[in-house]
């Protein structure tokens, strides 16, 4: 897009990392087979606290569960870190490994996140605060935004996300779109763009004209 506004944008999980990390030793596109040499179906379970017994054994969906519980990389600039998702689907009972819904590349590293319903209902105005801080442009100056939330996150707190989304137009004062997708992309500055899962992406655009490059 090219335009002589004034734009910022941001790009979140949204989710508090714990304590647990690994890299990829083996993954092919949208699969990991192996964390630190070992099948990734009983690292994950036993990162999670085991609460995926029953389906490692069953090899069913464990996409509603896992949305609270993604694999990331993690990535930094200056003094922020910056969080990709993938969301994990489901266990092969034949090898051991993880299916997720993006890619995790072989050789990365990769941590356990966590998120409650609290942090993803606040998440639409976190991103937008954020988003607004990072080139300094005022609520006043919004001509308009487009905001994208994971319906993979979305549908675990769907009966409060709404609340959320109006005191994003609160804090707005302007007109936005938005949607809840199944993988999102965003650019981390210095890294370059990205497809993660379970993420939130929020662009504004504003009235006036940009003193400075975008990029």
């Amino acid at each position: 897009m090219v335009t002589k506004l004034k734009i910022t944008y941001g790009y979140m999980s949204g989710y508090s990392s714990l304590k647990y990390s690994g890299k990829v030793t083996k993954s092919i596109g949208r699969r990991i087979y192996e964390i630190d040499g070992k099948p990734t179906a009983p690292v994950y379970n036993t990162w999670t606290g085991g609460i995926f017994e029953e389906q490692i054994k069953t090899g069913e969906s464990i996409l509603g569960p896992a949305s609270f519980f993604p694999l990331a990389q993690k990535f930094t600039v200056g003094k922020e870190t910056y969080w990709v998702s993938v969301h994990p689907s489901r266990f092969d009972l034949g090898d051991g490994s993880l299916e997720v819904f993006a890619e995790a590349p072989e050789g990365s590293d990769v941590w356990l996140l966590e998120g409650t319903p609290d942090i993803l209902i606040e998440r639409p105005i976190r991103i937008t605060q954020a988003a607004l801080g990072k080139f300094k442009l005022k609520p006043r100056d919004v001509g308009f935004g487009i905001l994208i939330y994971c319906a993979g996150t979305m549908l675990p707190v769907k009966d409060k996300i709404g609340d959320s989304i109006k005191r994003v137009y609160e804090i707005l004062k302007a007109p936005f779109i938005g949607a809840f997708t199944f993988g999102e992309q965003g650019h981390i500055k210095g890294y370059g763009n990205f497809h993660g899962n379970l993420m939130a992406d929020v662009v504004l655009v504003s009235k006036k004209k940009k003193r400075f490059p975008f990029f």
